[in-house]
């Protein structure tokens, strides 16, 4: 009896008007919360390297064939690195009822396209747009601006 009561308490905090906004890139995330006139800003540092493959070689023929190195094993470890990224930055922001996403790469259309398949995001509004590489002041009055805060 006990545990339906805590399942329906954490349904009724979910329900509540919390906003969240996520600046992202693929270095790190800056999440930012509106709690009772209070902003709060996380920074979510990403483990994601930037690969460049090295490799192939020449025969000793001039003109001759050269030897192709496999991405594979690259993409493969690097898309292992954005899915921890994002499962960082979904424990974060998975109690809030309104989340928009920005940021000036495309890692902010994945994190949506990810987190929206999850059901702890199943009744949330998720709002996705661009934006330029900005100085935190900026990101909040970007945020403040979009959930219409006073600044």
């Amino acid at each position: 009896m006990q545990l339906l009561f805590l399942k329906k308490k954490e349904f009724e905090m979910k329900n509540t008007n919390q906003f969240v906004a996520v600046w992202l890139d693929a270095k790190f995330a800056n999440i930012i919360t509106f709690e009772d006139d209070e902003t709060n800003v996380q920074t979510v540092e990403s483990d994601i390297e930037d690969y460049r493959p090295k490799g192939g070689s020449r025969s000793k023929t001039p003109w001759g064939p050269m030897d192709k190195i496999s991405e594979k094993k690259y993409l493969e470890r690097r898309n292992r690195q954005v899915q921890k990224y994002f499962d960082k930055i979904s424990a974060l922001i998975n109690n809030y009822s309104q989340i928009y996403l920005f940021g000036p790469a495309e890692l902010k259309e994945k994190l949506y396209r990810s987190i929206s398949d999850l059901h702890a995001f199943r009744d949330t509004n998720i709002k996705v747009e661009t934006a330029d590489s900005m100085t935190e002041a900026q990101k909040i009055a970007q945020a403040k601006e979009h959930f219409k805060l006073k600044k």
